[in-house]
């Protein structure tokens, strides 16, 4: 990293435009910044800070430090600004402004103007021009560090050194250097490392007494189910294989458990199955008996049925004769019933001649009847036809007077359709007028509504790529910060890969030795080639992903700014209210269109008129002929009194046609009583019978003859089973006496139900002891699997409590050093080695730095405390005892050793240009010559060494020079030689 030109206006004390071209002093490697104190020299180098990274060089200050960065003695209206323009990878420009407060433009008061910050880089190494990378704060710091390689911190621990902070560093004691190397080499990692591990430790112990609980308590499970004398010993002994002590007892005790609840629950079977011989036996002497009882039982029964039917055999042949009578009376009664049938026919139809005037006494003339009937028809027939003729001329009267209104109203309205044909076209003419010029404005209110939306919709996608650049810009800072810990990570690992090819007896390629007494080891995290090109691989990737997504959001912004010049910022609620408006007129003027259609409408419809009337007369005028025609045929009668005489015409035709049938009907109710009563008599002169009423008492229902069919055929059934039944061997053999069959039977079942609960008593015996035989070969295994499971713990678990105890410094740790400290304790040799090329010739040899390890205080760690090796007393001394310039000169050789691990810490970054801020005035001339050959030798490779200093005689020894002076009003200016 170097730095090209500084340009301020409006900083610190200085209130006007000044400018450094550190490229001028590129030839000699070596400039002072000199002045009087409190002139404002640590102000340029806080000046450099703050355009970097918003902040000054004291780290203390932070943010609040860069916004005090306003000169007092500007003008009001003036701006604070700072220009940078550096190479770090290309070269770039960086202007900040700080935070302050500025009147108003308007009215009285103040009003904050905000930190503003813009970075560019050039296109190319020779190109004029720059390309702006970003205006935002957050997103401009995250390319710094990115493009520089260092944080703030690093870059004021490496570019500029701090005015006194160093030997304050020097003179610490243990508790106060550790936090601060802490913070340099970035070690939190191994203290989160010391952390996990010892959480780690804590689960496995966990784990392990966990897995010995678990034994435990199987053991007790084993010894509730063993039930045995010695089953206590088991949880004993397993209480003593969790605490460490070999299984090999607490196996043979489970395994007697399970042989000694295998042979009782194998004793136990055999007498279960013997009891069940017995039982199964008795059982069967039970069944025989019962057989034996049931076929006595069966024989009493039979026998008593078959008595039964003897004694009701009397009653079943009387119910045989009832069905004989009852069958001979059911040829003879039907006759009888439809004799009374004709007989109640004629009695009806004399009954129904009364009614309509026959009588029925007299003898009944048919054709005179019949003659009465055809005249009275007659007479209906002329009625009916004159009705006719009256119906007709009502009806043509009505038609003449239905068309004649028709006529009227059509001809009303042929006059209002020739007046609606009119006000369409009316409107027609004047829609063809006004159309055009609402037409152009709704054309131009929905071209301003779609410019609104568009200007939205891009506003929106302006949003999007600013939300994505700054979601790419935190994904490219992740990125670059996994690279630079994997960087460091493989660098402090380096010594591990070097030693990896190293043989005996073959140089070492940094020492040279050929003995390597203690190789380092590769950790378990190594570092690979691969791992640290993937992540330099995702850098780019992230670093392609913001350039993509920032043009994107140029385009964006570009699209934002044409659709505002072509009106798309206006109010989205005014432009649709513009629109709605146009909408509104052209509406109001109605559709072209449709009024031409109505317009055709209309016209249609006064010619469908004109059509119906010139239709319709024609029908009038024959309606009204065809009624004059028909009035004469109505001979003057009205309809109702047409109709009653139709009526009274029907009413003596119906008179007529009653009096008939009721002639017809006696006649033919005559001849069939008489055939119905020959009938009847044919019928009585079966035997059995003498008269009517015997019949009938021996009739009987058809369905209470089948019952009594039933009846016999069933008991004739019944008699055949029984004796079948009866004559079966089984029962024929069968005792007679069941009573006796029972009791043995009794006896027997009472045996069997002995014989079964003894079977039942073994069987269950047998399965408690077969179940008690398998828990315990269960829970026997289950104990001999929780031995294996603790001690894979115990064997998993031991190298990681071993790991944990040595990093936390516990009790397999023997040097008595932690895992963070001792990280720190290898960082803080390699700045003392690095400090100790500067240091002996600053000092011609004299003082040497060097790590001890004792420890400065009871509650101190032990490993960073720090002494002076003076060559000419032989003696460590305590930094504390150093004068004061020797203080100075072994600080700025510990800060330059420092520097330069951390720049190798941070990626090999070329520092091209570097600051030491005051502390020369402590130096004799001597030593200053030293310190000055030193610094001299910084200077290879281009390096520039600026050093700031208010000692006169460091102007004699260093020409060029930026000289800052106090003016009479208070400011400060300052002059550049080159």
């Amino acid at each position: 990293m170097r730095l090209h030109r500084l340009s301020f206006s409006g900083i610190g004390p200085f209130a006007g435009e000044h400018h450094i071209d550190f490229a001028a002093w590129a030839a000699s490697g070596l400039f002072l910044l000199e002045g009087p104190t409190g002139a404002g020299k640590s102000t340029i180098i806080d000046a450099i800070v703050f355009a970097l990274y918003g902040g000054v060089a004291d780290a203390s200050l932070g943010v609040v430090g860069g916004n005090r960065m306003r000169s007092d003695h500007a003008g009001p209206d003036a701006e604070s600004w700072v220009e940078l323009v550096f190479e770090a990878d290309g070269v770039f420009k960086v202007r900040r402004t700080p935070k302050y407060e500025r009147p108003k433009q308007r009215g009285s008061g103040t009003i904050t103007q905000q930190s503003s910050v813009k970075l560019w880089r050039k296109t190319s190494p020779d190109a004029q021009r720059w390309e702006l990378i970003s205006a935002k704060v957050e997103e401009a710091a995250v390319e710094v560090v990115r493009v520089i390689g260092l944080s703030r911190d690093q870059f004021t621990q490496t570019v500029v050194l701090p005015q006194g902070q160093f030997a304050s560093f020097l003179k610490a004691d243990t508790e106060r250097r550790r936090p601060i190397l802490q913070k340099v080499f970035g070690t939190w990692l191994y203290e989160e490392l010391t952390k996990e591990l010892d959480s780690r430790r804590k689960a496995a112990l966990e784990d392990t007494r966990a897995y010995g609980q678990e034994l435990v308590s199987s053991a007790h499970a084993l010894a509730a189910v063993a039930g045995l004398a010695d089953s206590e010993r088991v949880t004993d002994l397993a209480s003593a294989v969790a605490t460490g002590q070999p299984p090999a007892e607490l196996a043979e005790l489970t395994a007697q458990l399970c042989d000694t609840t295998g042979s009782q629950a194998e004793a136990l079977g055999k007498a279960a199955a013997e009891s069940g011989q017995r039982a199964r036996s008795v059982q069967s002497q039970v069944r025989e008996l019962a057989r034996a009882s049931e076929l006595a039982e069966s024989k009493r029964r039979l026998t008593s049925r078959l008595h039964l039917w003897q004694a009701a055999e009397p009653a079943r042949e009387r119910r045989r004769e009832e069905l004989a009578a009852a069958k001979r009376a059911a040829r003879a009664v039907p006759a009888l019933d439809e004799a009374d049938r004709a007989a109640a026919m004629l009695d009806q139809a004399v009954r129904a001649a009364l009614q309509v005037g026959v009588d029925a006494d007299s003898p009944a003339d048919q054709e005179a009847f019949r003659q009465a009937l055809v005249q009275a028809e007659a007479t209906l027939a002329l009625a009916r036809q004159r009705g006719q003729g009256v119906a007709e001329f009502e009806a043509a009267r009505q038609a003449d007077e239905l068309a004649a209104h028709a006529v009227g109203e059509v001809e009303q309205a042929l006059d209002e359709a020739r007046e609606l044909s009119a006000a369409a076209a009316a409107a027609l003419a004047e829609f063809e007028a006004r159309a055009p010029g609402c037409e152009l404005a709704l054309a131009q209110a929905e071209e301003t509504v779609r410019l609104v939306a568009a200007y939205a919709q891009a506003v929106a996608e302006q949003q999007r790529c600013e939300q994505e650049l700054t979601a790419a810009l935190a994904g490219l800072a992740v990125a670059t910060s996994v690279e630079h810990e994997l960087r460091e990570r493989r660098i402090s690992q380096m010594g591990a890969e070097l030693a990896a090819d190293l043989a005996a007896g073959q140089p070492c390629p940094v020492c040279g030795s050929t003995e390597h007494p203690a190789l380092a080891r590769a950790s378990a995290d190594q570092v690979s080639p691969k791992q640290l090109a993937n992540a330099e691989a995702a850098t780019r990737r992230a670093t392609a992903l913001v350039d993509t997504t920032r043009a994107e959001r140029e385009e964006a912004s570009k699209a934002v700014a044409e659709l505002a010049g072509k009106g798309g910022s206006a109010s989205p609620a005014a432009a649709q209210q513009v629109l709605e408006q146009a909408r509104s007129a052209l509406a109001a003027l109605g559709s072209g269109s449709k009024l031409g259609a109505a317009a055709s409408q209309a016209n249609a419809e006064a010619e469908r008129w004109r059509t119906a009337l010139s239709t319709l007369v024609p029908k009038a005028d024959a309606a009204h002929d065809q009624r004059v025609g028909l009035e004469a045929r109505a001979g003057g009668l009205s309809v109702a009194q047409a109709e009653d005489a139709v009526r009274e015409a029907e009413r003596v035709a119906a008179v007529a046609a009653r009096r008939l049938a009721a002639v017809e009907a006696m006649t033919a109710a005559e001849k069939t009583l008489a055939t119905g009563r020959a009938s009847a008599l044919a019928a009585l002169r079966q035997p059995g019978f003498s008269t009517a009423e015997d019949a009938r008492e021996a009739s009987v229902p058809d369905a209470e003859m089948g019952v009594i069919e039933q009846e016999l055929v069933a008991a004739a059934a019944e008699l055949q089973a029984v004796e079948s039944q009866l004559a079966q061997p089984e029962v024929a053999a069968a005792s007679d006496d069941p009573v006796d069959a029972q009791a043995r039977l009794a006896e027997a079942e009472a045996a069997a139900e002995r014989a079964e609960s003894e079977f039942s008593a073994a069987q269950q015996a047998a399965t408690v002891a077969r179940m008690r035989a398998e828990d315990c070969r269960d829970k026997s295994t289950a104990v001999l699997e929780a031995c294996v499971r603790l001690d894979e713990v115990r064997r998993k678990c031991q190298p990681l409590i071993y790991v944990a105890e040595l990093a936390a410094n516990g009790k397999s740790n023997l040097r008595d050093v932690d895992l963070p400290t001792f990280v720190l304790i290898r960082r803080f040799e390699e700045v003392i080695a690095a400090a100790n090329d500067r240091l002996g010739p600053m000092s011609s040899g004299r003082f040497a730095l060097e790590r001890s390890e004792g420890k400065e205080g009871t509650r101190h760690r032990r490993g960073l405390s720090l002494r002076v090796m003076d060559s000419v007393t032989g003696e460590a001394r305590d930094p504390r005892t150093l004068s004061g310039g020797e203080s100075f000169y072994v600080s700025l050789a510990l800060a330059l050793g420092l520097a330069d691990i951390v720049t190798a810490e941070a990626g090999g970054v070329d520092l091209g240009t570097l600051f030491i801020d005051e502390g020369f005035g402590a130096l004799d001339d001597e030593v200053r010559d030293r310190v000055l050959q030193v610094l001299s030798g910084l200077r290879k490779g281009g390096r520039v060494v600026g050093i700031v200093s208010h000692v006169d005689s460091l102007k004699q020894s260093i020409a060029e020079r930026v000289s800052v002076s106090r003016l009479p009003d208070g400011s400060s200016t300052l002059q550049v030689r080159a």
